[in-house]
């Protein structure tokens, strides 16, 4: 991630481990509200290996007109 004033990286890191905090936080509520059951999550491959149903949850369906 750049600063926009200067196009160099922050010095802070922050961008080093937010994705992977924000990873661990949104997963962790899909397995406690959605699911109730222990996830287990490859983040190489970016799915569940033990819960296909949980694996629904990950791409979301859009009302028709409104696709990404």
């Amino acid at each position: 991630m750049r600063s926009c004033s200067t196009l160099t990286c922050p010095a802070s890191g922050f961008t080093d481990f937010s994705a992977l905090g924000s990873e661990i936080v949104l997963l962790g509520m899909l397995a406690i509200c959605r699911t109730g059951t222990r996830l287990m999550w490859d983040s190489a491959a970016m799915k569940f290996t033990n819960d296909e149903q949980a694996n629904a949850f990950l791409t979301p369906r859009y009302r028709e007109g409104w696709k990404m």
